[in-house]
């Protein structure tokens, strides 16, 4: 690897399995410090042992944990350069008849509240980086928010959302002369 990433932090939400651990192990492989949540504790070892990525249990769609998830990696490494919402979740999903409210306020939870929660918290903490407002915020979606599914109500709604919630962050710092994009 080039290892063009050096000297940069990174957070990846989701990180203990699937894109999220490749993501983990891609940027750790190109130098960058990496903090990854989840709550798989054991997928979460084998990541760390392969990457040497700092984990941190952690909710994306708790939001009082936040803060103190940004203190922590600020205090740790000074800045948060890259941030890459990836937690999502299709559990309690179903189809608009018979999705129940309490499988509805979990992939809405995580998957759009925990998106929104990812890029307003790393916007503030990116806006606290020595050289100013600088850094990448990226978001993972679905194709399912351009082509909803039937028998997954919740998570075509949710990844259509963010789509919307990624350009809508996008003009604000745009429009705010931040860095980040």
């Amino acid at each position: 690897m080039s290892k063009r990433l050096e000297g940069r932090v990174a957070l990846v939400t989701g990180g203990t399995s699937g894109i999220g651990a490749g993501t983990v192990a891609r940027l750790a492989a190109e130098g960058a410090k990496v903090v990854f949540t989840g709550s798989n504790e054991a997928a979460a070892a084998d990541v760390v042992g392969k990457t040497g990525a700092r984990f941190i249990k952690h909710n994306v769609a708790d939001s009082a944990a936040w803060a103190p998830l940004m203190e922590r990696i600020l205090a740790e490494h000074g800045r948060l350069d890259i941030a890459f919402a990836n937690a999502g979740t299709e559990s309690g999903d179903g189809s608009v008849e018979d999705i129940t409210i309490e499988g509805w306020n979990n992939v809405i939870g995580v998957n759009q509240t925990g998106v929104m929660l990812t890029v307003q918290n790393a916007i503030r903490a990116m806006k606290r980086n020595p050289d100013g407002p600088t850094g990448s915020i990226i978001v993972n979606s679905s194709m399912n928010a351009h082509r909803a599914m039937g028998n997954f109500v919740a998570y075509s709604v949710s990844k259509a959302a963010i789509v919307a919630l990624v350009k809508s962050a996008a003009v604000h710092c745009g429009n705010q002369g931040y860095k980040i994009r």
